[in-house]
């Protein structure tokens, strides 16, 4: 009878009769027949072999092994890869059974993945992971480790051909040095190389550790090692390792390749501020005028950006060129400003640098310096004072607009010119930024503050329209002109009056300041003032003595101007309070200050003008017959509507008088204004017995107010009549 033919309590009577699962396994795998009638039985003997090692490792006790061995389970078949796992928990009494037991070997490899079946070769499992002595590296467990290499471990085997690691590696990958330390004293193989071709001196200077990289090399590493990506073993320590001691070593021990980019590696030690290893590689014949591609800047000025100002001394005493420029023209004088540089600055002019060297905004060194110092060493070695750029026109120029007191002084004692290079003079600039030190400085060197700045500005103005108070003080002292006027004829006064500068403006009368002087459009100070709705300026100018009946170009007074203007009834009750003006005087158009503040929507003048004794004239008309009345209709202001019906005599008639077209205050009303005005109007005694032309549809029009308030025929837009 053949096996296959066997009934199948037979064959589970022979399967429990074998006594290592690896036998019964082999039966199994005969033919399908055998597989699916006793797999039942290999699973139930492998998962209590199993529980047992696991309950094992898990309490760290031999006697569950101890167990499995006394049934026949072969520790080896228990479905736990014990050993391994023993090991890479640091379980020392397993560990010890296991291998007293010699049934799996010391250097054997672990498994990972337990599914055996289709494999060939029934042991291939075995080689899938680490050796126990790997698996106890990896988690840095030095006394596992020591324990395995005492009872026979091997320190140089390996995890098998796929995905090859090794103990040493490991540990140095891991930064377990003691570890690696004690390999190396087993006897590992240091020339040994892992999946990714990495040896463990290029690990160790991966890691930056000098110490490690020296033993390796004493025991007879190769210093010229490489990988087969190109790492070769002093680019792992100075770019992966980053160690400059280590570097310093390699280099010590001749560990820079011929063929290596010495270049390339000096300036990366710069830009990283390894002063030794500059020092050495500039002995290996490095270029001192090396610039990378990348970023063409001289290693020189490299090393004063990062503010190594010793490595900078190094460089210019080798013979860097002190004058090499980097891709804005700029060389290392112009990067050493601050106090902090003055000895490299004299080190640089001691080995020749150009204090004339211009930089690509035409800069040289004097005028980007920050630190007196280093101005007045630069003045002594020649630099000029005079050259100007177009980031900061002078040297003196960038002194006063940075407020440096020191330096000002310094460059004037030198001789350097009050003026700009465009001949004007710089106390302005000063002036502008309020520094009062520096005009007073200035003034004293021979600046002229009665010149004028291109726009006609002298410095009084200036500083009177910045509202500087104690600057105007000095000028007047230092005999500055009080009515030297600008291009368009204003004063420091009527500048100062526009501003609403009050302090100034009493100075400046105090000073002799005309009251009554005017710019080229005829304004005053006082007219200006209220066209700029500074009402406090207006109360001192009128207590001063400014004349209220003084008209611009157009014939308005004050009162004129200011109507007109929002926010402005605090200048407007002002100039009716005591201002002795005319109410009703009129512009050459023929307006009047009601006229203007009906027509702009001022309803506040409008009420003070109205409230005014005697009251503004309503029936006064400008040169277009339009009345005060008419101009609000057409512009929509209805509140301003409602003052002027209140306040206009019923028994005088008004909205029937004609304009020069031939107009009346009710024909606009039909075309521009709102229907609320147009109701309002036409409810009135007199508006209902006037007749209104009817223009036709396309003729309705409506004015734009944002526009303009005051032409009757031109700036309008079509619209639908109001019902």
């Amino acid at each position: 009878m053949s096996l296959i033919t066997l009934p199948p309590e037979m064959l589970l009577r022979i399967a429990e009769l074998l006594p290592f699962s690896h036998d019964l396994n082999s039966l199994l795998r005969c033919c399908q027949t055998f597989y699916g009638r006793l797999n039942h039985f290999l699973y139930h003997r492998n998962n209590c072999a199993q529980q047992a090692a696991e309950y094992a490792l898990d309490h760290n006790s031999i006697l569950p092994l101890q167990g499995l061995k006394r049934v026949g389970i072969s520790l080896k078949d228990c479905g736990v890869d014990v050993l391994h796992e023993a090991a890479e928990a640091g379980l020392f009494g397993p560990i010890n059974y296991i291998l007293d037991t010699g049934e799996i070997g010391i250097d054997s490899c672990g498994y990972q993945n337990t599914d055996s079946w289709g494999y060939e070769d029934d042991d291939k499992y075995e080689r899938e992971g680490g050796t126990p002595l790997y698996l106890a590296v990896v988690q840095g467990d030095g006394r596992t480790a020591r324990l395995l290499l005492d009872r026979g471990a091997d320190p140089s085997a390996d995890t098998g051909p796929e995905h090859t690691r090794y103990p040493l590696i490991a540990a140095l990958r891991g930064r377990h040095y003691s570890l690696a330390k004690m390999l190396v004293d087993a006897g590992a193989d240091i020339t040994c190389r892992d999946f990714s071709d990495d040896t463990p001196i290029i690990c160790a200077a991966m890691t930056g550790n000098l110490e490690m990289v020296t033993l390796l090399l004493d025991r007879g590493a190769d210093i010229f090692t490489t990988s087969r990506n190109g790492l070769c073993l002093f680019l792992a320590a100075f770019t992966i390792g980053s160690n400059p001691s280590l570097v310093e070593m390699l280099l010590d021990r001749g560990g820079l390749a011929p063929e290596d980019e010495v270049n390339s590696y000096l300036a990366s030690a710069v830009q990283r501020g390894w002063y030794n290893v500059i020092k050495l590689l500039i002995e290996k014949g490095a270029d001192l005028e090396y610039k990378p591609v990348e970023r063409p800047v001289p290693l020189l000025v490299v090393s004063i950006i990062i503010d190594r100002f010793d490595i900078a001394e190094l460089l210019i005493q080798k013979g860097a060129d002190v004058n090499a420029r980097d891709y804005d023209q700029s060389c290392a004088l112009h990067y050493t400003r601050q106090e902090e540089h003055l000895p490299l600055v004299k080190s640089l002019l001691a080995a020749g640098a150009d204090v004339l060297a211009t930089d690509a905004q035409g800069c040289q060194p004097l005028m980007l310096a920050d630190s007196v110092a280093i101005v007045e060493v630069l003045l002594a070695n020649g630099a000029n004072y005079e050259n100007s750029s177009e980031m900061y026109d002078k040297a003196l120029m960038r002194a006063i607009i940075q407020h440096r007191f020191d330096i000002a002084e310094a460059l004037l004692q030198a001789g350097a010119s009050t003026r700009g290079s465009d001949d004007f003079s710089l106390v302005q600039f000063a002036c502008q930024i309020g520094g009062l030190r520096l005009v007073e400085l200035l003034i004293d060197y021979g600046a002229d503050i009665s010149s004028n700045n291109p726009l006609g500005m002298s410095t009084l103005f200036i500083a009177a329209k910045g509202g500087r108070v104690s600057m105007v003080k000095l000028l007047l002292v230092r005999g500055a002109d009080v009515e030297e006027a600008d291009r368009d004829g204003y004063t420091p006064l009527m500048i100062a009056a526009r501003n609403g500068h009050r302090g100034i403006v009493s100075i400046l009368v105090g000073h002799g300041a005309n009251l009554e002087i005017t710019d080229e459009s005829s304004y005053t100070v006082l007219l200006a003032a209220a066209e700029e709705v500074q009402a406090e300026v207006v109360d001192i100018l009128i207590s001063l003595g400014a004349n209220t009946q003084a008209k611009n170009c157009t014939g308005s007074n004050a009162l004129i101007i200011a109507a007109a203007l929002p926010n402005n009834k605090a200048t407007v009750d002002r100039l009716l309070r005591d201002g002795g003006i005319d109410v009703d005087a009129q512009n050459i158009y023929g307006r009047t200050a009601l006229f203007n503040a009906a027509m702009r929507g001022q309803a506040e003048a409008v009420e003070s003008l109205l409230a005014h004794q005697p009251p503004a004239d309503l029936t006064a008309k400008d040169h277009w017959g339009t009345t005060t009345l008419s101009m609000a209709v057409r512009n929509g202001h209805t509140r301003i509507v409602e003052m002027l019906l209140a306040a206009h005599d019923p028994s005088e008639p008004i909205l029937g008088t004609k304009d020069n077209q031939g107009r009346t205050v009710l024909d606009w009303a039909r075309r521009t204004a709102t229907g609320e005005i147009w109701r309002m109007l036409a409810a009135t005694r007199e508006g209902a017995a006037v007749d209104v032309i009817e223009d036709a549809e396309e003729a309705m029009m409506r004015f734009r107010p944002t526009k303009c308030f005051c032409d009757n025929t031109h700036r309008i837009q079509a619209a639908q009549a109001p019902s």
